[in-house]
């Protein structure tokens, strides 16, 4: 193998372990969002959802870092530069060859464990936004239907409303927001290169 094609291999492979580190990143902040969302923790739902949108923007830097690596490599060996991982294996020597099946192993294992994260996360965030409407929607209810029947707390009830339905409307906006977060996690680009 010539020597520029070993300095080539050599650099998709820390290109393919940075995206590795970037996806465990990821994977990290999306799990600690998932028990923020299964605590209702309203506190530090905004900083686990800004956590998660900044280790998604380190994976798109690796992912764009990888993609020139392949391009390069790709030339190199007479390959496309939209090679997947499996088949740039396929046209190197060992230990090459092992090196980058051990990376697309690696890679989908990972990509594999973030996409079960994000529906998971998805599924809590959906049902913590029923959850907190039904909730509005009932404490609305419960002071016209208590001054409806002449009870006196009603009116006490109602005048915290607006204010309620505020904090309300506002952590239904913040669970939406890490909702669709959750949504945008997909990496077709990346699960097509590990294919």
């Amino acid at each position: 193998m010539a020597p520029d094609t070993q300095t080539l291999l050599t650099a998709l492979s820390n290109a393919l372990w940075e995206e590795r580190g970037s996806l465990e990143l990821l994977l990290f902040r999306m799990v600690a969002q998932q028990a923020v969302l299964r605590r209702g923790d309203d506190r530090w739902l905004v900083a686990a959802t800004r956590e998660v949108e900044d280790a998604l923007d380190r994976l798109q830097v690796a992912e764009l870092a990888r993609e020139v690596e392949v391009a390069a490599l790709g030339a190199d060996l007479g390959a496309g530069d939209g090679s997947t991982l499996q088949e740039l294996a396929a046209l190197v020597d060992q230990p090459w060859a092992d090196i980058l099946a051990g990376h697309r192993e690696g890679l989908r294992r990972l990509l594999g464990e973030v996409e079960e994260v994000a529906a998971a996360n998805r599924t809590t965030a959906a049902r913590a936004l029923v959850a907190d409407r039904r909730a509005a929607d009932a404490a609305r209810g419960a002071p016209a239907a208590m001054r409806a029947a002449g009870h006196p707390g009603g009116a006490a009830l109602g005048a915290a409303g607006p204010a309620a339905d505020l904090q309300g409307e506002l952590r239904g906006v913040t669970i939406a927001g890490s909702m669709a977060v959750a949504v945008g996690i997909a990496h077709p680009r990346l699960a097509a290169f590990v294919a």
